[in-house]
């Protein structure tokens, strides 16, 4: 049960990791994107272009959502504290949930048949902040969250192993224990 608590947390922190990288090559081809439209007399044809960043970019947030709930569900339910993990993952959500915003406005202002001038510049001013977050994320996932999440795991179960439960109180936190599981492997399954 260890295992498959650790494997399933360790599982979901990493590809925090792998979505992060991802949304910063997002980053780079939403700067070629801008630029191109700021260049161009035919702004509207980088509308699908853009479209499929916004896409990538919204499985993203809501992956992090997900992870956010399920650590939210675990530290409610086995009374850890996970507060300082979801910060930073809801921080990285953020930041991300912000260009995917800014993003969308810019294919709204394709759409109705502007130029996307404005809107482009507003994306390219926000990817730096976007970048620098997603490196921070990806420095804290790397040193000290799959530590923080082993450490949880091996919590919940030492008290489990400890026999100073009650029956129910074991029950509980076995089922606890396997819905993280299985929602974790649900999520990894989709990502």
């Amino acid at each position: 049960m260890n295992i498959a608590l650790t494997e399933s947390l360790l599982s979901l922190s990493n590809l925090s990791d792998v979505q992060a990288k991802a949304s910063q090559k997002d980053m780079d081809a939403l700067k070629h994107i801008s630029y191109g439209i700021l260049a161009s007399d035919k702004p509207t044809e980088f509308k699908e272009p853009l479209e499929n960043v916004s896409s990538r970019l919204e499985n993203a947030t809501k992956y992090n959502q997900q992870f956010i709930d399920i650590l939210s569900e675990l530290e409610k339910n086995e009374d850890v504290d996970l507060s300082k993990e979801i910060k930073q993952i809801k921080t990285a959500n953020n930041q991300l949930n912000d260009q995917l915003k800014t993003t969308n406005q810019l294919i709204d202002a394709l759409s109705n048949g502007s130029s996307g001038k404005s809107e482009a510049i507003n994306v390219l001013n926000k990817i730096s902040d976007t970048n620098k977050t997603l490196s921070q994320f990806r420095t804290y996932v790397k040193k000290e969250l799959n530590q923080s999440l082993l450490n949880i795991s091996n919590d919940i179960t030492s008290q489990l192993a400890s026999g100073q439960q009650a029956l129910s109180t074991v029950q509980s936190k076995l089922n606890s224990i396997n819905q993280v599981i299985q929602s974790g492997q649900s999520i990894l399954d989709s990502g």
